[in-house]
């Protein structure tokens, strides 16, 4: 090659500069003339990788009756010679032209990242270059379904794009039933209706569906290949529209009539009934309000500890997990917070007019001053507010590495010591502890409803999924219900509500006297106009007393008791 070089390409740069080097230092010209086939190599194998060329170029040969597959073989990102990943790291201790100096590189995952990606977006170039070293990753890189699945999937409103997108494509990589029907070689020839029952039964061996039981191992892995499946689906369907092949259109959309009709009976049912029966079975823990002290007390004395140190990166895991206790926050929601954000809220005068001044208290008045509101994005687009106050606007500035906030909370509250029970401490359980503990409030409707913005959700998911019942409520409240019921005396208690009754399990339900439900006209006409007031619905025309309307109101408001 190098008297082919010197004989026809005498005039390109890199020849030309090796041929002068050579005659006055043969050892640094052998060196440029090793790069010169390196880097011609690389191209040829580039070709192989984008189905152009057939074999690849490689510094060392394989063994005889070796496996020879062409993912097993990555350039070294220094020199570009083309090594067998189980062997690049002992190259790379001795290569020539070795730059990084540091112990831990991963080698594999950089040469990974030279390797032609079937996909001209550069937002998926750059996940995918992030994703960890496999064959899933390989079976990603090569398809252009797959790949369109990540592009689409990037442009929705999430906190985290990467992992979603990653999570995705990875996702779909694992359904590849190729293994079960030869025939299925990219992600297209998944979404045909005579392969659905080969993707069926794919999605089964993938989440560990035991046939016996009914049972998937996995059941939400189960649950998002069928969405994941879906999305490949109205994708290939759109590209098939647009390429104006109207026979493989229909063979889609059959497709899409099947898994529309048979996915649910034969994956998500079973997955589905699964999670519910998860859901009820599992015991509803809520972290100890001690602990919750506790764990702000460590975050404090831990906040001065590393700033005596400058240690930035700790007092930014400080401040996010005190941010997120006091606040209630989902994590996503907080750490994404950005100091661009921060400064321009702090920098805003803060603006409020003089008659709602004037009727805060004294208590509203130095909590106005003291806290700093910063609006960031929840749930479904909506705006919700995240509450500072001194501590945290004095160190927010410092805290411009972004980190994970679930894994920053479990890692102090592993290291918070005298903590009962520090795996009760996560982001979650501490959103449930305060939708919990307010039902003792009896928080009004549109006190309900203030609580309910600011945890980022309205007031039905409020009740029905964060307001959990508490198995000390059902011990004590129902059991004395059902122990009147049980005595026959029910009509007795008129009037009542459950808090006005003291009746122990082995006693003998009182009689009360007939003077307790006895009311002036006076006060039952004041009751009725209050409850108009007040927008509460009398469930009959007629004039109710103060305590009939209170226990009537805290059924039929989900447990919220009027003042």
């Amino acid at each position: 090659m190098r008297s082919h070089c010197q004989r026809k390409h005498r005039d390109e740069v890199l020849v030309a500069e090796a041929i002068a080097v050579s005659k006055l230092d043969p050892i640094r010209g052998k060196a440029l003339w090793a790069d010169i086939k390196n880097k011609g190599n690389f191209n040829h194998n580039l070709r192989v990788h984008e189905g152009k060329a057939n074999d690849l170029i490689v510094r060392k040969r394989p063994k005889l009756g070796s496996e020879k597959d062409v993912n097993n073989y990555v350039p070294c990102v220094d020199c570009l010679g083309y090594f067998n990943t189980a062997t690049l790291y002992l190259h790379a201790k001795n290569c020539p032209k070795k730059q990084s100096t540091s112990k831990q590189v991963k080698h594999v995952k950089r040469a990974r990242m030279l390797l032609p990606i079937n996909h001209k977006s550069e937002k998926i170039r750059a996940i995918v270059n992030t994703m960890r070293c496999g064959q899933l990753t390989l079976v990603v890189r090569g398809d252009k379904d797959i790949l369109k699945v990540g592009e689409d999937t990037i442009e929705c409103n999430s906190s985290r794009k990467g992992d979603l997108v990653r999570e995705k494509m990875r996702t779909l990589a694992k359904v590849q039933a190729r293994s079960i029907c030869n025939k299925i070689v990219v992600a297209r020839d998944m979404v045909k209706p005579q392969h659905f029952d080969t993707v069926v039964q794919a999605a089964r061996n993938v989440s560990g569906y035991d046939e016996g039981r009914g049972e998937h191992q996995t059941y939400s892995l189960a649950l998002k290949i069928g969405y994941c499946i879906a999305d490949l689906a109205v994708i290939v369907r759109n590209q098939l529209i647009k390429e104006q092949d109207h026979k493989k259109k229909q063979e889609v959309d059959a497709f899409i009539q099947l898994r529309d009709t048979e996915w649910r009976t034969k994956i998500t049912a079973a997955a589905l009934k699964q999670r519910q029966t998860k859901k009820w079975k599992t015991p509803a823990i809520l972290p100890l309000t001690e602990d919750c002290m506790a764990f702000n007390r460590f975050l404090k004395q831990r906040e001065k500890d590393v700033k005596l140190q400058g240690n930035l990166v700790e007092l930014a895991k400080v401040t996010l997990c005190q941010v997120i206790i006091f606040n209630r926050r989902q994590p996503t929601e907080v750490e994404m917070i950005t100091v661009e954000d921060y400064l321009e809220k702090a920098n805003q005068e803060k603006s409020i007019h003089d008659t709602i001044y004037e009727s805060l208290s004294t208590t509203e008045r130095v909590s106005l001053d003291r806290m700093t509101v910063i609006q960031v994005r929840g749930k479904r687009g909506r705006g919700v507010p995240v509450l500072l106050n001194n501590e945290m606007r004095d160190t927010s500035e410092d805290a411009t590495t972004p980190l994970r906030a679930s894994k920053v909370m479990t890692e102090l509250a592993q290291q918070c010591p005298n903590l009962k029970h520090p795996e009760n401490l996560r982001c979650t359980k501490l959103r449930k502890q305060l939708a919990t503990l307010s039902q003792i409030l009896g928080l009004k409707n549109h006190e309900l409803e203030q609580l309910a913005n600011h945890m980022g959700h309205d007031v039905r998911t409020h009740r029905e999924y964060y307001r959990l019942l508490v198995e000390t409520v059902l011990l004590t409240k129902m059991s004395k219900l059902l122990h009147i019921a049980d005595s026959g005396k029910m009509h007795e208690f008129k009037g009542k509500s459950l808090e006005d009754i003291d009746v122990a399990p082995d006693e003998v339900v009182p009689s009360l006297d007939e003077d307790d439900d006895e009311v002036d006209d006076d006060e039952e006409i004041d009751e009725q106009i209050s409850e108009k007031d007040n927008d509460y619905e009398v469930k009959t025309p007629k004039v109710i007393s103060r305590k009939k309307s209170t226990a009537y109101n805290r059924w039929s408001t989900g447990g919220v008791i009027p003042n």
